[in-house]
């Protein structure tokens, strides 16, 4: 993961720590 990935997935948790887990089954 690139730095920038690690930083918008950081945001991304912020705003949405409820369904981060589902969301980021990939």
């Amino acid at each position: 993961m690139s730095a920038r990935g690690a930083e918008a997935f950081l945001v991304w948790k912020r705003r949405q720590p409820r369904g981060e887990r589902k969301a980021f089954t990939l």
